[in-house]
Protein backbone atom coordinates (compact mmCIF):
# COMPACT_ATOMS: atom_id res chain seq x y z
CA UNK A 1 0.00 0.00 0.00
CA UNK A 2 2.91 2.48 0.64
CA UNK A 3 3.58 2.40 -3.16
CA UNK A 4 0.54 2.94 -4.44
CA UNK A 5 0.31 5.56 -1.74
CA UNK A 6 3.51 7.02 -3.15
CA UNK A 7 2.82 6.83 -6.77
CA UNK A 8 -0.55 8.82 -6.15
CA UNK A 9 1.61 11.51 -4.40
CA UNK A 10 3.96 11.36 -7.46
CA UNK A 11 1.20 11.93 -9.94
CA UNK A 12 -0.69 14.47 -7.89
CA UNK A 13 3.07 16.26 -7.49
CA UNK A 14 4.03 15.74 -11.40
CA UNK A 15 1.47 17.31 -12.70
CA UNK A 16 2.54 21.06 -11.60
CA UNK A 17 6.20 20.16 -11.13
CA UNK A 18 7.10 18.82 -14.64
CA UNK A 19 5.82 21.32 -16.60
CA UNK A 20 8.09 23.75 -14.08
CA UNK A 21 10.94 21.43 -14.97
CA UNK A 22 10.88 20.96 -18.55
CA UNK A 23 10.20 24.75 -18.89
CA UNK A 24 13.41 25.29 -16.81
CA UNK A 25 15.39 23.11 -19.48
CA UNK A 26 14.13 24.86 -22.39
CA UNK A 27 15.10 28.25 -20.90
CA UNK A 28 18.44 26.99 -20.47
CA UNK A 29 18.80 25.92 -24.16
CA UNK A 30 17.95 29.25 -25.07
CA UNK A 31 19.22 31.01 -22.91
CA UNK A 32 22.98 28.88 -24.22
CA UNK A 33 22.03 29.62 -27.27
CA UNK A 34 21.24 33.13 -27.46
CA UNK A 35 24.43 33.68 -25.56
CA UNK A 36 26.55 31.52 -28.26
CA UNK A 37 25.22 33.41 -31.12
CA UNK A 38 25.47 37.02 -29.86
CA UNK A 39 28.13 36.95 -27.06
CA UNK A 40 29.00 40.54 -27.34
CA UNK A 41 24.91 42.27 -27.41
CA UNK A 42 23.72 39.92 -24.66
CA UNK A 43 26.38 40.71 -22.59
CA UNK A 44 26.14 44.53 -23.13
CA UNK A 45 22.20 44.41 -22.40
CA UNK A 46 21.73 46.29 -25.41
CA UNK A 47 19.36 46.52 -28.15
CA UNK A 48 16.77 43.64 -29.05
CA UNK A 49 18.73 40.98 -28.66
CA UNK A 50 20.28 42.37 -25.11
CA UNK A 51 16.51 42.92 -24.22
CA UNK A 52 15.12 39.65 -25.24
CA UNK A 53 18.66 37.46 -23.03
CA UNK A 54 17.29 39.68 -20.04
CA UNK A 55 14.00 38.82 -20.00
CA UNK A 56 14.97 35.14 -20.87
CA UNK A 57 17.13 35.68 -17.57
CA UNK A 58 14.31 36.90 -15.87
CA UNK A 59 12.01 34.15 -16.56
CA UNK A 60 14.91 31.65 -15.80
CA UNK A 61 15.13 32.73 -12.47
CA UNK A 62 11.54 33.24 -11.84
CA UNK A 63 11.25 29.33 -12.86
CA UNK A 64 14.19 28.56 -10.33
CA UNK A 65 12.68 30.72 -7.87
CA UNK A 66 8.41 29.06 -8.75
CA UNK A 67 10.31 25.05 -8.44
CA UNK A 68 11.00 26.12 -5.27
CA UNK A 69 8.32 27.48 -3.54
CA UNK A 70 5.61 25.10 -5.29
CA UNK A 71 7.33 22.30 -3.84
CA UNK A 72 7.66 23.85 -0.12
CA UNK A 73 3.70 24.53 -1.21
CA UNK A 74 2.63 21.23 -2.35
CA UNK A 75 4.05 19.36 0.57
CA UNK A 76 2.34 21.40 3.07
CA UNK A 77 -0.71 21.48 1.28
CA UNK A 78 -1.73 18.11 0.49
CA UNK A 79 -0.67 16.85 3.97
CA UNK A 80 -2.65 19.69 4.96
CA UNK A 81 -5.86 19.06 2.42
CA UNK A 82 -5.32 15.44 2.22
CA UNK A 83 -5.86 14.38 6.04
CA UNK A 84 -6.69 17.64 7.69
CA UNK A 85 -9.34 18.64 5.71
CA UNK A 86 -12.42 16.49 4.67
CA UNK A 87 -10.64 15.08 2.36
CA UNK A 88 -9.40 12.61 5.05
CA UNK A 89 -12.54 10.91 5.44
CA UNK A 90 -11.88 9.49 2.30
CA UNK A 91 -7.85 8.82 2.59
CA UNK A 92 -8.36 7.38 6.52
CA UNK A 93 -10.91 4.61 4.70
CA UNK A 94 -7.95 3.43 2.31
CA UNK A 95 -6.51 -0.14 4.06
CA UNK A 96 -3.50 1.61 5.23
CA UNK A 97 -2.35 2.76 8.79
CA UNK A 98 -1.56 6.36 9.31
CA UNK A 99 2.16 5.56 9.63
CA UNK A 100 2.23 4.50 6.38
CA UNK A 101 0.14 7.58 4.90
CA UNK A 102 2.47 9.80 6.55
CA UNK A 103 5.42 7.93 5.19
CA UNK A 104 4.27 8.18 1.84
CA UNK A 105 4.03 11.81 1.90
CA UNK A 106 7.25 12.57 3.47
CA UNK A 107 9.25 10.10 0.70
CA UNK A 108 7.10 11.84 -2.01
CA UNK A 109 8.45 15.16 -0.90
CA UNK A 110 11.76 14.09 -0.65
CA UNK A 111 12.12 12.49 -3.94
CA UNK A 112 10.32 15.52 -5.80
CA UNK A 113 13.17 17.84 -3.58
CA UNK A 114 15.84 15.89 -5.30
CA UNK A 115 14.18 15.97 -8.65
CA UNK A 116 13.88 19.92 -8.28
CA UNK A 117 17.81 19.89 -7.34
CA UNK A 118 18.47 17.59 -10.18
CA UNK A 119 16.41 19.61 -12.51
CA UNK A 120 18.22 22.65 -11.57
CA UNK A 121 21.81 21.11 -11.75
CA UNK A 122 20.47 19.89 -14.90
CA UNK A 123 19.80 23.12 -16.47
CA UNK A 124 23.02 24.73 -15.51
CA UNK A 125 25.14 21.82 -17.26
CA UNK A 126 23.19 22.46 -20.63
CA UNK A 127 24.30 26.77 -20.47
CA UNK A 128 27.51 25.50 -19.97
CA UNK A 129 27.60 23.28 -22.62
CA UNK A 130 27.34 25.90 -25.20
CA UNK A 131 31.01 27.51 -23.45
CA UNK A 132 32.71 24.63 -24.78
CA UNK A 133 34.02 25.39 -27.96
CA UNK A 134 36.32 22.56 -29.26
CA UNK A 135 34.61 18.67 -28.76
CA UNK A 136 37.57 17.07 -26.92
CA UNK A 137 39.07 14.03 -28.62
CA UNK A 138 38.25 10.35 -27.42
CA UNK A 139 41.30 10.30 -25.91
CA UNK A 140 40.78 13.54 -24.21
CA UNK A 141 37.44 12.24 -22.99
CA UNK A 142 38.88 9.45 -21.40
CA UNK A 143 41.37 11.23 -19.80
CA UNK A 144 38.62 13.32 -18.44
CA UNK A 145 36.28 10.78 -17.26
CA UNK A 146 39.32 8.75 -15.56
CA UNK A 147 40.10 12.12 -13.43
CA UNK A 148 36.49 12.32 -12.62
CA UNK A 149 36.62 8.53 -11.41
CA UNK A 150 39.31 9.20 -9.53
CA UNK A 151 38.03 12.50 -7.98
CA UNK A 152 34.88 11.00 -6.96
CA UNK A 153 36.60 7.82 -5.50
CA UNK A 154 38.87 10.05 -2.95
CA UNK A 155 35.30 12.04 -2.46
CA UNK A 156 33.02 9.48 -2.31
CA UNK A 157 32.30 8.81 1.33
CA UNK A 158 31.83 12.07 2.17
CA UNK A 159 29.75 13.10 -0.72
CA UNK A 160 27.78 10.09 -0.38
CA UNK A 161 26.99 11.47 4.07
CA UNK A 162 26.96 14.42 2.67
CA UNK A 163 24.01 13.71 0.73
CA UNK A 164 22.59 11.25 3.00
CA UNK A 165 22.77 14.42 5.47
CA UNK A 166 20.92 16.49 3.57
CA UNK A 167 17.83 14.43 3.26
CA UNK A 168 17.76 13.21 6.28
CA UNK A 169 17.82 17.05 7.50
CA UNK A 170 15.14 17.99 5.13
CA UNK A 171 12.82 15.09 6.74
CA UNK A 172 13.64 16.24 10.24
CA UNK A 173 11.97 19.88 8.67
CA UNK A 174 9.02 18.17 6.36
CA UNK A 175 8.74 15.95 10.06
CA UNK A 176 8.70 19.30 11.82
CA UNK A 177 5.70 21.03 9.71
CA UNK A 178 3.67 17.96 9.81
CA UNK A 179 4.04 18.13 13.82
CA UNK A 180 2.92 21.69 14.00
CA UNK A 181 -0.10 21.10 11.22
CA UNK A 182 -1.31 18.39 13.44
CA UNK A 183 -0.75 20.07 16.56
CA UNK A 184 -2.81 23.50 14.75
CA UNK A 185 -5.34 21.42 13.43
CA UNK A 186 -6.39 20.69 17.09
CA UNK A 187 -8.55 24.43 17.10
CA UNK A 188 -11.93 24.45 15.87
CA UNK A 189 -10.87 27.55 14.24
CA UNK A 190 -7.70 29.75 12.67
CA UNK A 191 -6.19 26.75 12.34
CA UNK A 192 -3.61 28.72 9.89
CA UNK A 193 -2.85 30.83 13.12
CA UNK A 194 -2.41 27.68 15.08
CA UNK A 195 -0.02 25.65 12.72
CA UNK A 196 2.16 28.66 12.66
CA UNK A 197 2.00 28.50 16.30
CA UNK A 198 2.81 25.17 16.82
CA UNK A 199 5.94 25.70 14.46
CA UNK A 200 7.18 28.60 16.11
CA UNK A 201 6.56 26.54 19.46
CA UNK A 202 8.53 23.75 18.81
CA UNK A 203 11.17 25.78 17.62
CA UNK A 204 11.54 27.37 20.83
CA UNK A 205 11.04 24.08 22.76
CA UNK A 206 13.74 22.65 20.59
CA UNK A 207 15.91 25.94 21.48
CA UNK A 208 14.84 25.36 25.38
CA UNK A 209 15.78 21.86 25.52
CA UNK A 210 19.39 22.31 23.83
CA UNK A 211 20.06 25.02 26.39
CA UNK A 212 19.05 23.52 29.53
CA UNK A 213 21.52 20.43 28.41
CA UNK A 214 23.91 22.68 27.92
CA UNK A 215 23.40 24.87 31.14
CA UNK A 216 24.25 21.61 33.10
CA UNK A 217 27.93 21.64 34.25
CA UNK A 218 28.22 17.76 33.82
CA UNK A 219 27.18 17.93 30.43
CA UNK A 220 28.93 20.70 29.13
CA UNK A 221 32.10 18.97 30.13
CA UNK A 222 30.89 15.60 29.12
CA UNK A 223 29.80 17.08 25.55
CA UNK A 224 33.35 19.39 25.35
CA UNK A 225 35.39 16.19 25.55
CA UNK A 226 33.03 14.69 23.16
CA UNK A 227 33.52 17.18 20.45
CA UNK A 228 36.68 17.90 20.90
CA UNK A 229 37.57 13.95 20.86
CA UNK A 230 35.48 13.69 17.59
CA UNK A 231 37.46 16.77 16.09
CA UNK A 232 40.65 15.23 16.64
CA UNK A 233 39.97 11.35 16.17
CA UNK A 234 36.93 10.99 13.95
CA UNK A 235 36.85 12.00 9.83
CA UNK A 236 34.40 14.37 8.77
CA UNK A 237 32.31 11.10 7.85
CA UNK A 238 31.88 10.16 11.36
CA UNK A 239 31.10 13.98 12.21
CA UNK A 240 28.00 13.74 9.81
CA UNK A 241 26.77 10.32 10.79
CA UNK A 242 26.71 11.66 14.04
CA UNK A 243 24.44 14.69 12.98
CA UNK A 244 22.31 12.07 11.03
CA UNK A 245 21.53 9.98 13.96
CA UNK A 246 20.45 12.99 15.84
CA UNK A 247 18.55 14.41 12.58
CA UNK A 248 17.06 10.55 12.79
CA UNK A 249 16.10 10.67 16.30
CA UNK A 250 14.84 14.07 16.27
CA UNK A 251 12.24 13.02 12.72
CA UNK A 252 10.90 10.10 14.76
CA UNK A 253 10.36 12.23 18.12
CA UNK A 254 7.81 14.71 15.33
CA UNK A 255 6.69 11.47 13.37
CA UNK A 256 5.46 10.09 16.46
CA UNK A 257 3.75 13.30 17.68
CA UNK A 258 2.58 13.74 13.63
CA UNK A 259 0.75 10.20 14.53
CA UNK A 260 -0.42 10.64 17.97
CA UNK A 261 -2.19 13.66 17.61
CA UNK A 262 -3.96 12.14 13.76
CA UNK A 263 -4.56 8.86 15.77
CA UNK A 264 -6.34 10.31 18.93
CA UNK A 265 -6.94 13.48 18.35
CA UNK A 266 -8.19 14.08 14.73
CA UNK A 267 -10.58 17.03 14.36
CA UNK A 268 -11.54 17.68 10.36
CA UNK A 269 -13.17 20.37 8.86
Amino acid sequence: MLGKLISYEMKAFGRIMLPLYGALLVLSIILGIGFQTFPQTVLSGRGFAGFGFLTLVFLFVSVCIAIFVMTATLAVTRFWKNLMGHEGYLMFSLPAGIGTIISAKTISVLIWSALSAISGVLSMMIFAMFFIREIPSNDELMRMIRIIMDRLGTYLPDLTMFLILIAVALAFFIMRIYASIAIGCQWTSHRLIGSVLAFIGLQILENGIGSILLESGYLVTELSELFWNLAHNCSSVGLQAIFIVSLLIGTLIYGAVTYYFIDRRLNLE
